[in-house]
C-alpha cells in the first residue's frame, strides 16, 4: 500500500504541469490513501506517508518549476488570451513569483471556474453546470463491456476487500474523483476526468479475471465459459468499427441520438472536414453553404463554392455543436438530415426553392 502511495506521489509534479485539475484531484486521491492507511491500523507508515507528502511537495514544485524553465518574473507580465488581472487586487500583479505563466494560468482557470462553463446537456446549456453531467457521460462514453467488468469488479472489491486491496483502493479513489468533480461548474467533455480510466481499468481487470475464474470451475461447455470471449471480441470489433472516428464514439446508452445529451468535444470538435469533402463528391453536391464549427481554414479544402443569388437548388452544412447552440439555425434542429457526414459531427440539409 506504501509503495503504492509513493509511486502516485512521484508523478504529482508532472500532473499539475499537465493539466490544473490536478489541484482538485491529488488532494482528494492523497486523503483517501491516507485515510485507508490509517484506518488499517498502519501507524508507522501513516507517519512515514505524511512525511512523504512533505517531501514529494517540495519535489513537485520543483519539477513545475522545471517545466517553465525555472523562470522568475510579475504576474502581470503574463498574457493569457483575454484574461488580465483587473479584478485582482494591483499588488498581486506585482508580485515576482517562479513560474508565473503556471501561476497566471492557474488564476485564469480559477477565474473560469467562478464564472461557470456549462455545456449542451439534454436540452439545455446550464451555465453553472449540471451535478449528473459527468457520471452520464462517462457512462455514454464506456464502451459497454467495460462498464459491465467495472461492475463486476466494484461487486468483488466491496465485498472481498482482502482478496482485492487494490480493487478497494481504486474504487474508491474513483468514486471520490468523481463525486469531487460532480458539482464543478466547468462541463465541457469528458476529458475532464479522464483521469478516472486508470482506476477504472484496474477495477475491469479485477471483474474480468473473477469472471474468468468462475467459468474456470464450470464445465467447459457451459454457456458463461463464452462470456469472456465474447466482452473482449465485443470492444476489439467496436474499436475497429468506430476508428478513426473515435471523438464522436457514445455507446448504446445514448440511444442512437448522441446529440441529444452532449455536444461540444464530446461529440463535435471540428472534426469531419474530410470527410465532409468526400461526402460532397459521393452526392454530386455543386453549391454549399457551411455553419461550421471549428477552426479550421475551410478555403484550404476543396469544398463546393457558396450558393449564388441565382442557384436553385443547394445544401447546408451544419456541425452539430453550432446546430443546437445557434438559435438562428432552430428551423434545422425537428427537421430529419438528408445525409450525415462520417462521424456524426456535421449533418447535411438539401434546400430547394421549392421547399420554402
Amino acid at each position: 500500500m506504501l509503495g503504492y502511495f509513493r509511486d502516485c506521489l512521484w508523478t504529482r509534479g508532472l500532473a499539475l504541469g499537465a493539466k490544473y485539475s490536478a489541484f482538485l484531484f491529488l488532494p482528494v486521491c492523497f486523503a483517501v490513501l491516507i485515510l485507508i492507511v490509517r484506518q488499517r491500523g498502519e501507524k508507522k507508515k501513516f507517519r512515514w506517508s505524511i512525511l512523504h507528502s512533505i517531501v514529494f511537495l517540495v519535489t513537485s514544485v520543483l519539477v513545475v518549476w522545471a517545466i517553465y524553465r525555472f523562470s522568475i518574473g510579475r504576474l502581470d507580465s503574463i498574457k493569457v488570451r483575454d484574461f488580465s488581472f483587473g479584478g485582482f487586487p494591483k499588488w498581486l500583479g506585482r508580485l515576482f513569483v517562479p513560474a508565473p505563466e503556471f501561476v497566471a494560468g492557474f488564476l485564469t482557470a480559477h477565474h473560469k471556474v467562478n464564472v461557470g462553463h456549462g455545456d449542451y446537456f439534454f436540452g439545455k446549456m446550464p451555465l453553472g453546470g449540471a451535478l449528473l453531467f459527468f457520471p452520464v457521460v462517462l457512462a455514454v462514453k464506456t464502451p459497454i463491456p467495460i462498464l459491465i467488468a467495472v461492475c463486476v469488479g466494484a461487486f468483488h472489491a466491496m465485498f472481498e476487500t482482502r482478496k482485492h486491496a487494490i480493487g478497494l483502493l481504486s474504487l474508491a479513489i474513483a468514486a471520490a474523483m468523481l463525486f469531487c468533480v460532480m458539482p464543478t461548474t466547468v462541463n465541457i467533455g469528458v476529458r475532464h476526468v479522464l483521469p478516472i480510466i486508470p482506476f477504472m481499468s484496474i477495477i475491469a481487470g479485477i471483474g474480468l479475471m473473477n469472471i474468468v475464474l468462475r467459468v474456470r470451475k464450470r464445465h467447459k461447455w457451459h454457456p458463461y465459459f463464452a462470456m469472456p470471449f465474447v466482452g473482449c471480441l465485443w470492444l476489439v470489433i467496436e474499436s475497429c468499427l468506430v476508428h478513426p472516428h473515435t471523438i464522436s464514439y457514445f455507446n448504446f446508452l445514448a440511444g442512437g441520438k448522441p446529440e441529444y445529451v452532449v455536444i461540444d468535444s464530446d461529440l463535435d470538435w471540428g472534426q469531419g472536414i474530410f470527410e465532409l469533402q468526400r461526402a460532397c463528391k459521393r452526392l454530386r453536391i455543386e453549391c454549399l453553404q457551411t455553419e461550421y464549427f471549428g477552426t479550421a481554414d475551410l478555403n484550404m479544402h476543396s469544398l463546393p463554392p457558396p450558393p449564388a443569388a441565382d442557384c436553385r437548388e443547394y445544401w447546408v452544412a451544419i456541425s452539430v455543436t453550432k446546430l443546437y447552440r445557434d438559435d438562428s439555425l432552430s428551423e434545422y434542429r425537428n427537421r430529419f438530415p438528408d445525409a450525415t457526414v462520417a462521424g456524426g459531427s456535421i449533418l447535411l440539409y438539401r434546400i430547394r426553392l421549392n421547399d420554402q
